[in-house]
């Protein structure tokens, strides 16, 4: 993926955004895909794609006070595949898990050091992902679970 298609959409989904009022309370959240998921990210190229993408969604919303914008890509469940159907389809579980956070304001990214934090954190848990299921990554590739 290229970062300035990634751009183009994040730009189309902010002209979207500046119909609301500042009123209208905005939650919008980067979803835990699974840490294998990121390994292939990380294997294609796309990863620090994606997380350019993230800093630039979160410089453009900073101003907003009404839009608050969730990380739960680092969130433990992310290395256990169990919580999986596929990739980046998470269960019931880690939703209600989620759930729970937005209730509580945790996860709130506000800066791009946050999401430069979080993205150094995510690389490392790949990183040990990859290492410990190497065999597995192997066998599947990027089907992913089975």
């Amino acid at each position: 993926l290229e970062a300035q298609k990634l751009k183009v959409n994040i730009d189309t989904l902010f002209n979207a955004l500046d119909k609301y009022d500042g009123d209208t309370q905005i939650n919008l959240f980067f979803p835990p895909y699974s840490s294998m998921y990121w390994v292939y990210a990380k294997e294609n190229g796309h990863f620090d794609s994606f997380m350019k993408a993230k800093e630039y969604v979160v410089e453009k919303l900073q101003n907003y006070e009404n839009i608050n914008v969730y990380d739960f890509q680092n969130i433990e469940y992310t290395s256990d595949l169990n919580y999986y159907r596929d990739i980046s389809h998470y269960s019931k579980d880690i939703n209600d898990y989620m759930v729970d956070y937005f209730a509580q304001g945790s996860y709130v990214v506000k800066s791009k050091d946050d999401v430069i934090l979080n993205a150094g954190q995510i690389s490392a848990r790949c990183d040990d992902f990859s290492l410990k299921y190497s065999d597995y990554i192997k066998k599947y590739g990027q089907s992913g679970i089975q």
